[in-house]
């Protein structure tokens, strides 16, 4: 029979238990041992993608930080870098890619608007004719 690797009571065959990912130390699967809560244990039992890594591992493992923040060298050299005007180039003219998109939302409206113009006509031109029939009627 084997123990707990947390609390070293020992772990019957058919007790639930957690093996950690990285250390493969075996558990018993429940709050005390895991650290963890009821909802985040029945997830692990669910879900076979998710991985579990014990207390003592998460412990004397460093953490790794995604975000990284620049030596005070490398803030210096992107200063100085930055406030040489020939460094930074806009690479697009701004005042020619607002024109073309005006030019070009100008376009799309026009087009979009061509088939309400021809039916606003067309609707006019059956008013008049009614009012035509209306006034021969008189």
């Amino acid at each position: 029979m084997n123990k707990c690797d947390r609390c070293e009571k020992p772990k019957a065959k058919r007790t639930p238990g957690l093996e950690c990912s990285k250390c493969e130390k075996i558990v018993h699967a429940i709050q005390a041992c895991t650290n963890l809560s009821s909802k985040q244990i029945a997830a692990l039992r669910n879900v076979d993608s998710l991985e579990w890594t014990c207390k003592d591992y998460q412990r004397f493992t460093p953490v790794r930080k995604s975000y990284i923040i620049p030596e005070e060298e490398e803030k210096v050299e992107q200063n100085e870098q930055t406030q040489d005007h020939s460094y930074y180039k806009p690479l697009i003219d701004i005042k020619k890619l607002l024109k073309d998109i005006s030019k070009e939302v100008g376009v799309t409206i026009k087009r979009e608007l061509e088939p309400i113009q021809s039916s606003i006509s067309y609707c006019h031109d059956k008013l008049h004719e009614v009012l035509d029939n209306v006034d021969l009627l008189k």
